[in-house]
């Protein structure tokens, strides 16, 4: 089996949650390395956010005796040297991972598992703004932020930032101008990328591509990964001029600069492109103008393209220029354009 199991089916086995079937998958998944640096996995992530809970001793014992017979079948917690014996060298291996679980019960991960995680902006009354494909927005948070919202794009906030914190969820691409506030530090969520400021202005891109770009044009930014509530990757501290692009698949972030400039002319509602593929400046003017490209010339898809444009241009003006600047043919049926 090479499909990996997600972690609430891990956990569910683990509670004796699981049904005979489910039960079956995991069994065979745990025998196979890939299954058992999963579970490793699942406990490194949860070793690291432990401190906050604990279990009595009596409980831990009962329950390391009820976990090892769920995943073994034997009621009898062995040694680790009597189980050498009993089972042999390869099956001691095999229930590595399950000694690493029943040690790490005496620092409360059997809570943990099932804790309810620190989840962004829960139990707070949420206003959500929304952009349709074909509009941008502009609006002051209620600390006085000011967010400039992209096409296609949402964002949710409480209504006023009563914690220690403000924060807020974003989808899609905005640029921030944050109020400064060294007591309440300004918080983007995308996905399990956080953003973090004090007083500043930058972008945030965050489609649903597996890309995350955060672009600073004043002051400072921290960018990281987040794992179960647990920070698990710096990504960048960031400056004016420079940004950070994080490719999920990959697990990778990449710093580079950029001109300022650009960012200042996406905030005035332009499209700046610099050195993007033709197909992905095609998903953006896309989204700005509500229509959909089908790309059939498809050595056009990884060109490089530099240049400017006014999402405010008539669309049959500017797609006119385009097919003269970079070349091609393209054919109009109803909100879909083929490019030939």
């Amino acid at each position: 089996m090479e499909r990996r199991i997600d972690n609430g089916l891990l956990k569910r086995f683990i509670a004796g949650l699981c049904t005979p079937e489910e039960k079956e998958l995991v069994n065979q998944y745990l025998q196979q390395q890939a299954g058992r640096r999963h579970l490793e996995e699942l406990l490194r992530d949860t070793w690291d956010a432990s401190d906050e809970h604990r279990i009595s001793g009596g409980s831990h014992e009962s329950w390391r005796h009820e976990l090892w017979s769920r995943l073994t079948g034997n009621e009898e917690v062995p040694s680790m040297r009597e189980s050498v014996k009993r089972f042999g060298r390869k099956a001691f291996f095999r229930y590595a991972a399950i000694w690493a679980l029943l040690a790490l019960i005496g620092a409360g991960v059997y809570l943990l598992l099932w804790a309810p995680q620190d989840q962004p902006l829960a139990g707070i009354p949420q206003i959500e703004k929304a952009n349709p494909y074909g509009r941008r927005s502009l609006f002051d948070l209620g600390d006085g932020t000011r967010v400039y919202l992209g096409a296609g794009s949402k964002i949710r906030f409480p209504r006023a930032f009563n914690g220690s914190r403000r924060e807020v969820e974003l989808e899609g691409e905005a640029f921030f101008e944050v109020v400064r506030d060294t007591k309440k530090p300004f918080i983007i969520h995308t996905g399990e990328i956080r953003t973090e400021v004090l007083g500043t202005s930058f972008m945030v891109k965050a489609f649903d591509d597996g890309e995350v770009e955060v672009a600073v044009a004043t002051g400072k930014v921290r960018v990281d990964r987040y794992a179960n509530g647990k920070r698990v990757q710096q990504l960048g501290v960031l400056t004016a001029g420079q940004q950070v692009i994080y490719q999920d698949a990959l697990r990778s972030a990449e710093t580079s600069e950029i001109p300022v400039a650009n960012l200042m002319q996406w905030k005035a509602g332009k499209m700046v492109f610099s050195g993007t593929p033709f197909g992905d400046m095609l998903e953006e003017i896309g989204r700005n103008y509500n229509l959909k490209f089908v790309l059939e010339k498809k050595q056009l898809k990884h060109i490089p393209i530099t240049l400017t444009l006014d999402s405010h241009a008539p669309f049959d003006e500017l797609l006119n220029s385009l097919s003269i600047y970079i070349g091609f043919s393209y054919e109009i049926q109803g909100n879909q354009i083929i490019i030939k």
